[in-house]
């Protein structure tokens, strides 16, 4: 896993397995949900309640009833063995609180649903995650009854694989991977379930062999999006007709209509990709080399428009992504240091943001920059007052709000027809179909009300 990014399943290190699922399973119930995640199977079942069926607790603190119960179920079946059911055990009580938990974070305000729900998980076979697949299941079993969840709830577990040096103990080199199996979970360093929905997380737990985890392992959290870059990718690469991948910000808005965007983005069959060389914020590791050489560092923007060739390097990339997991850490905040000593080994301490470094340097590794548009199609204003410190101003793009989204601020973006790459002490201008043309098609970062606004004000041709 560690040498070559595969898994004993073939899998990817961030790939999920295959899901099924399937509401209204048992129609006579008041909901029902059947949900498989590779082996993984559980199913869940709805009981309806008057508001008088709540189970009565007899405790010192907290409310005297519970209205909202999880009751999660192992029965020696589903790992095939023969055994007898004589009661839960502690797995069943932990495994369905956690589960509970993170269903009850959605459940809808007692004034609006007074009644009493029973959620009964039954694991029907089990190869890793079966707490997290009765989160995913309770919530479809959940809307099924016709409950006004707050939000859709899925849980998944992930698991962590070191190579330790016997003779100092270190973590010479590690791997995070999604949706682990039951192998993987009992071979493996770590099992941390996490439950949420697209706003935030509802319930987590965590299961470590080691006696800790280095904090450098945890701090490295941009590898989320790269990863969830790779994961789209490899699912949009399997329609052969998709030929360009557009990755942009949650808080952006178009610019033009979209069979402008459209026809802008195919004129050309490079990709468009904000890259040039850092050499002015030294955010090089050294320890990168020789695995990726100096001169093959990169910088720009995460939001890229790649072609089908490029696309799939992301994706089948093993060798530039764990040197990015290993040596590449943003850098501390000026703040950070005023109560704790600067560290005597600056390597630690380069200020590498992964997803602006990325994509950029891979390429660059795979020699095609001049099949690259060195240019973002997403437009971002810089707020060089957002701090009183020299060392933070420019950190943070503008956010546009409600008052600040005018016709004449699209317009002034629109107008943009060149680009200062600064560290270059250079200046590019923007073409389309071997013409001059804008440079963006798109901007962020605007606030939703702002972005209402525009779409419904701005005619965007």
């Amino acid at each position: 896993m560690i040498s070559e990014g595969f898994r004993v399943d073939g899998r990817h290190l961030d790939e999920v397995r295959p899901i099924y699922c399937e509401s209204h399973h048992l129609p006579a119930l008041h909901g029902s949900a059947l949900f498989s995640r590779g082996d993984t199977q559980v199913l869940c079942t709805i009981t309806l309640g008057a508001p008088g069926d709540a189970q009565r607790l007899d405790s010192l603190v907290g409310p005297p009833k519970k209205k909202f119960m999880l009751h999660y179920t192992f029965p020696p079946f589903c790992t095939d063995e023969v055994g007898k059911k004589l009661g839960l055990n502690r797995r069943e009580v932990g495994h369905g609180t956690l589960a509970e938990k993170a269903l009850l974070a959605v459940m809808p305000p007692e004034e609006d649903f007074p009644y009493t729900v029973r959620i009964n998980s039954e694991v029907m076979a089990s190869d890793g995650s079966t707490s997290m697949a009765s989160v995913c299941g309770g919530s479809m079993a959940l809307m099924d009854a016709g409950i006004p969840l707050r939000a859709h709830v899925a849980g998944v577990s992930v698991g962590l694989v070191t190579d330790v040096d016997p003779s100092s103990g270190e973590i010479k080199d590690y791997r995070i991977v999604t949706d682990i199996l039951g192998l993987e979970d009992h071979l493996g360093d770590m099992d941390f379930k996490i439950a949420g929905t697209r706003t935030g997380v509802t319930a987590i737990q965590l299961d470590i062999k080691p006696a800790g985890i280095p904090l450098d392992i945890v701090e490295w959290g941009e590898a989320t999006m790269i990863g969830a870059e790779r994961v789209l990718l490899r699912h949009a690469l399997r329609d052969p007709f998709n030929h360009r991948f557009v990755f942009l910000s949650d808080s952006c808005i178009p610019l033009y209509s979209f069979s402008y965007t459209y026809n802008y983005i195919m004129s050309t069959p490079t990709s468009f990709v904000d890259s040039f060389a850092d050499t002015k914020d030294k955010r090089y590791n050294p320890r990168m080399d020789p695995v990726i050489h100096v001169h093959n560092w990169r910088k720009g923007s995460q939001w890229v428009v790649l072609n089908r060739k490029h696309a799939e390097i992301v994706v089948n990339d093993t060798i530039v992504l764990p040197m990015f997991q290993q040596h590449c850490r943003r850098k501390s905040l000026p703040e950070f240091w005023r109560d704790r000593p600067v560290p005597a080994e600056g390597w630690k301490e380069h200020n590498c943001i992964p997803d602006e470094h990325y994509v950029q340097t891979l390429l660059a590794q795979k020699g095609v920059d001049s099949e690259l548009t060195r240019r973002s199609l997403t437009h971002s204003a810089w707020d060089l007052t957002s701090s009183k410190s020299n060392e933070r101003r420019g950190w943070h793009p503008m956010t546009y709000k409600f008052s600040d989204a005018t016709p004449h601020l699209i317009q002034s973006i629109k107008g943009i027809d060149n680009i200062n790459y600064e560290t270059e002490y250079r200046r590019e201008w923007c073409t389309s179909k071997g013409k001059p043309a804008p440079c963006f098609l798109f901007a962020r970062k605007f606030t939703r009300p702002a972005a209402l606004r525009l779409l419904r004000e701005v005619s965007f041709l």
